[in-house]
């Protein structure tokens, strides 16, 4: 047992043999071995102590659910479609995020965080740095799943964001284990503080335009906020392609069809300009 402030909590006896520990249990112990402390630093302009973050540190490499994977996909490019329309902005996602000057290495990485800001260098970056790169991103989305609760999506991640300027951070759940409403969005007030906000159908609306739903087959779908419209998953987009490539390809065959009946007199024929005798 181990005491925190007014709360005594259970660790568990870890195995000798690591081989059947599942990976959280793994990620802890690596921790504990480690000596790897949570650690804080204060933030010019802000009141808090802000935790100093190293999202991947001591974790097994070992992938997320599918389920989590494609609701980051389909929030992703449902982004992308959005912001067609909104220069201004470039989407990033699961690019690490260094968010503090005095501890250069800790970084956070979100699933997708909207930087307001355009760059031709963003194309190729493998690391965006606050200040460096540019602004702190205005949007924050992370979809919890069991290695993200445990980084603190719920705890520690708000107040990070918080500190560096977020306006938004929005957390998104389908499975509702790790978040009962499964669609969240904080809104940043002039203190730092955070207020949830939620739509009333169970959605959320960002101020960027779009919002986020959850459809009756349980996966979440993009919507202009404005005018409703749903923007397409990945596997619909696919769709959708091959079929505009179909109804090329017959439009192509139909105008071949029309010139082989027309013949080919009728190509570059011009009426006659030669008038008739006149009757006496």
């Amino acid at each position: 047992m181990r005491t925190t402030g007014n709360k005594t909590l259970s660790v568990p006896v870890l195995p000798e043999d690591i081989a059947d520990e599942s990976p959280i249990a793994l990620y802890r112990r690596i921790r504990q071995q480690r000596g790897i402390k949570d650690e804080f630093v204060m933030v010019p302009g802000f009141a808090q102590p802000v935790p100093v973050l190293y999202e991947d540190e001591g974790k097994v490499d070992m992938g997320e659910a599918v389920i989590h994977t494609l609701t980051i996909e389909i929030l992703f490019y449902g982004i992308i479609f959005h912001l067609r329309n909104l220069p201004g902005y470039t989407p990033f996602q699961n690019l690490d995020l260094h968010y503090l000057d005095a501890k250069p290495k800790a970084h956070l990485t979100p699933d997708i965080m909207i930087v307001p800001e355009e760059r031709p260098s963003y194309k190729t970056l493998t690391s965006y740095r606050i200040g460096k790169e540019g602004p702190a991103p205005q949007v924050v989305l992370e979809v919890l799943s069991l290695w993200t609760y445990e980084d603190g999506d719920l705890t520690k991640k708000p107040i990070s964001y918080a500190a560096i300027g977020v306006k938004e951070y929005i957390l998104v759940d389908v499975t509702g284990k790790f978040l009962p409403k499964r669609l969240l969005l904080k809104r940043r007030q002039a203190d730092g503080t955070w207020v949830d906000c939620q739509d009333a159908d169970g959605g959320i609306t960002s101020e960027l335009g779009f919002r986020v739903v959850i459809e009756p087959d349980g996966q979440v779908r993009v919507r202009d906020g404005r005018t409703g419209k749903g923007y397409a998953r990945p596997e619909e987009a696919q769709g959708e392609a091959e079929a505009l490539q179909q109804a090329e390809m017959k439009i192509r065959e139909l105008q071949a069809e029309l010139e082989r009946l027309r013949g080919p007199s009728s190509q570059g024929s011009k009426p006659s300009s030669k008038r008739r005798p006149k009757k006496s």
